[in-house]
């Protein structure tokens, strides 16, 4: 039986190549420092959202862990590349 899909999810998070890779190829969580666009749509831990690629497309939906505020602390604590 699949999972029901929810009415709405949260604006979409862009992760780069390296996590679409770690996430479809790997099987491995997601870490904040592959999210490279972050949208000021909140979201809390539990909720849906769409993960996409750099290209766009969609790579996968889940739901979070973290709420937006404890994310942006991760982001603002990520050393710059």
């Amino acid at each position: 039986m699949a999972a029901a899909v929810p009415a709405t999810l949260a604006a979409p998070l862009v992760l780069d190549a390296g996590a679409v890779r770690a996430l479809t190829q790997r099987n491995r969580p997601l870490l904040p420092a592959g999210i490279t666009a972050r949208y000021a749509a909140s979201f809390s831990s539990g909720e849906p959202v769409e993960l996409v690629g750099p290209d766009g497309l969609v790579v996968a939906r889940g739901l979070v862990n973290y709420d937006l505020t404890s994310c942006q602390l991760c982001w603002a604590a990520a050393p710059a590349i």
